[in-house]
């Protein structure tokens, strides 16, 4: 049922750009409950680091644009927009750029056996059209939305990618570095808050495995999965979301996500699917 899309294996090659990253900001977050391993803070006052080791700023007004949004979740929880803007002039057509928020937020990497849930809530607009990195061409957007793992190499850094259509995103991709073991979904509407939930679970041997689901509170019926696989904890405590978007805006473009409720547990959430 999954589709290899070629584009998205080059996009799995690219190399991120070093990028500033804004000092996170002090907080007063409550102690986490048991079992959550991180949970990033939407407050006014840990804007715009979230609790993570910081903001990524380089492109901040030239490429993208962050907004705060107190009461844009889908049950009125503070929101942060992440906005694509044209870069006329700009090299790589605009795109190759970071955005978004990334740090060592885990203590610990993760252990052969011990499985991490990744989750967060995320809704896109946009007619979304592109400039393909490479040579300007017009199309659709890519994006390296969640990594785990960066630097660490093919068997242990793990990233959930995004392509765009027209009228929202054509299709998810959850991969390991460079494309290998990927696994695609199908399509998702702009407009609609998606309630998104990843397993990765390292182990030896070629053991391992990711899952992923989208809307749905059924451990045994994941998204999209990959099992048997080779794949390592290594660096499992660097975690980046956003994150690099691969492809410039056109002039006539426009292309956001909403992002809330980001946090890593150490066991699948059933509730985690809104009604």
């Amino acid at each position: 049922m999954f589709k290899l899309l070629p584009t998205l294996k080059a996009l799995a090659a690219v190399t991120l750009v070093a990028g500033a990253c804004a000092a996170p900001a002090p907080t007063s977050q409550a102690p986490l409950p048991p079992g959550i391993l991180f949970r990033a803070d939407y407050s006014r006052e840990a804007y715009p680091a979230l609790g993570f080791g910081g903001a990524e700023t380089e492109h901040e007004g030239t490429r993208f644009t962050r907004t705060y949004l107190p009461t844009g979740g889908p049950q009125g929880q503070p929101a942060v927009r992440l906005a694509a803007k044209p870069c006329p002039g700009c090299s790589s057509s605009g795109g190759q750029y970071n955005w978004g928020n990334r740090g060592n937020i885990v203590p610990t990497d993760a252990r052969d056996g011990e499985s991490r849930f990744y989750r967060w809530r995320a809704r896109f607009d946009g007619n979304h059209h592109g400039l393909g990195w490479e040579d300007g061409a017009s199309g659709g957007m890519q994006n390296k939305f969640l990594i785990v793992g960066q630097g660490c190499g093919r068997d242990c850094r793990v990233i959930l990618s995004y392509q765009t259509g027209d009228r929202g995103i054509r299709n998810f991709r959850l991969q390991k570095d460079g494309g290998d073991d990927h696994v695609d979904t199908d399509s998702y509407p702009n407009g609609k808050w998606l309630d998104i939930q990843i397993e990765i679970a390292p182990a030896p041997g070629n053991d391992g495995a990711f899952r992923l689901w989208i809307d749905d509170g059924r451990q045994d019926k994941p998204t999209g999965e990959q099992k048997k696989i080779p794949l390592h904890g290594t660096n499992a405590r660097y975690v980046w979301l956003g994150a690099f978007m691969n492809d410039g805006l056109a002039a006539d473009g426009s292309h956001s996500v909403d992002l809330t409720d980001f946090e890593i547990g150490a066991a699948f959430d059933p509730a985690w699917d809104r009604p």
